[in-house]
């Protein structure tokens, strides 16, 4: 009889055991399932230190992160900077009265005056992060992100029209990132959370400074937009800009200098907080916030104006259209924070009210103007004033024209309602 795994034949019967004959072949496969048994045990240990190695790794990595990231501010900001990490939000409660009075001009990163504005000048000790030129995922948009590193370098991708208005009775509808239940017909019928410019003028009376009632600010300010009449664009074509006569900050200044002319005093920063560092714009920005509340306890309104980015995943690029009288227009969304992930934004229902009373009367100029209200989990450092918005005019598709045709309108509504006659 021959052994099947060896194939040796035995010498004789006699060399046989003394225990019962055993079937070899039963035999074999025993072994065989105990050897797969024991290649399943292995496979099953290695995966799990290799497991437990990536996750010290990973570990290690975010520790290292956040530890240097927090280390580069001071203490009492460490809970702003880690939820700004985390999509903009903010666990920042709004300045106290005595923050908010205060006369003295910030000691770090200057702030002088231009126009009845002031120009942020870091320090020379302020630390940039040189890496973190991370695609614009606009944390504040649902609506696209910018050209992956997939796309193909002199390959030509198209710029497309699409209306992505509201459709709903006066435009009353929103992407909704809470669990919470909006009635928005309500909010759009509830009285404004502010009173009259000409009250809240008379209240910052004070002849010894400028008494600003609106603040407006970029977070994203090298956000920019397609070339006029651009219908596709590459890889190369680049989507930021530094020059503020280009990018989101000259939209900012159509409704800085619309606001101005109706005796509305405003004040617009043009620094581009993103342009060091697009992890910490909003860490930045939300600091030059509370430093202009505290130079100009005036302010009433602020507008963080952004450009959106609208992409699809085969890399066509959207240009937002509105018809508005006859003229084409970049379309407008309002983003509205909340308290959702945390954030200490109680009143964040007195911002959108805001929004809901500016949507309806953009949907009355024009039922294609107004996208859908976008309510985040996050704040965007909205608690600072109930009268504070994220817009997003147009979209990375749009050009620099149509985005100044809407920034106008929406300032025209803004600024009826931030009079109220």
């Amino acid at each position: 009889m021959t052994n099947e795994l060896s194939g040796v034949e035995p010498k004789c019967e006699a060399a046989a055991p003394a225990f019962p004959e055993k079937d070899y072949a039963e035999a074999a496969n025993e072994r065989i399932e105990r050897a797969k048994s024991n290649r399943r045990r292995a496979r099953r240990i290695v995966k799990c230190a290799l497991a437990a190695a990536l996750t010290a790794v990973f570990a290690v990595a975010a520790y290292t992160e956040i530890a240097a990231y927090v280390s580069s501010i001071g203490v009492g900001d460490a809970a702003d900077a880690i939820a700004s990490l985390a999509f903009g939000d903010s666990g920042a409660v709004a300045p106290t009265v005595s923050q908010t009075t205060s006369q003295t001009p910030p000691t770090s990163g200057v702030r002088r005056y231009r126009r009845k504005a002031l120009v942020f000048v870091p320090d020379e000790h302020t630390e940039t992060d040189e890496t973190s030129a991370v695609p614009d995922t606009s944390a504040e948009s649902d609506s696209g992100t910018e050209p992956p590193d997939t796309a193909e370098d002199g390959v030509r991708y198209p710029i497309v029209s699409r209306d992505l208005s509201a459709k709903s009775p006066r435009a009353l509808e929103c992407s909704n990132e809470t669990d919470y239940t909006l009635d928005l017909d309500y909010f759009a019928d509830a009285p404004l959370p502010l009173p009259p410019l000409s009250e809240l003028m008379a209240a910052a009376d004070h002849p010894d400074r400028e008494n600003p009632i609106v603040l407006i600010i970029h977070t994203h300010g090298t956000e920019s937009y397609a070339p006029e009449g651009a219908d596709s664009y590459g890889v190369d074509d680049n989507a930021r800009s530094e020059d503020i006569t280009q990018n989101v900050v000259a939209v900012g200044e159509v409704m800085a200098e619309y606001f101005e002319s109706c005796g509305i005093p405003t004040v617009h920063c043009t620094e581009m907080f993103d342009r060091d560092s697009y992890i910490k714009a909003y860490e930045n920005s939300s600091a030059a916030v509370r430093e202009y509340l505290a130079i100009y306890p005036s302010i009433k309104y602020i507008f963080d104006v952004h450009r959106d980015s609208v992409i699809s995943s085969d890399y066509v690029k959207y240009r937002t259209a509105a018809d508005v009288d006859g003229n084409v227009t970049a379309q407008f969304m309002c983003v509205v924070g909340t308290d959702f992930k945390g954030a200490q934004h109680p009143h964040w229902r007195d911002n959108l009210t805001l929004a809901a009373h500016l949507q309806t009367r953009l949907a009355e100029r024009s039922p294609s103007l107004p996208r859908r209200l976008s309510i985040r989990g996050a704040s965007f450092y909205q608690q600072y004033a109930a009268g504070s918005l994220l817009l997003e005019i147009g979209s990375c598709g749009n050009s620099l024209s149509e985005a100044e045709a809407c920034a106008r309108i929406v300032a025209e509504d803004l600024a009826a309602l931030i009079i109220q006659e």
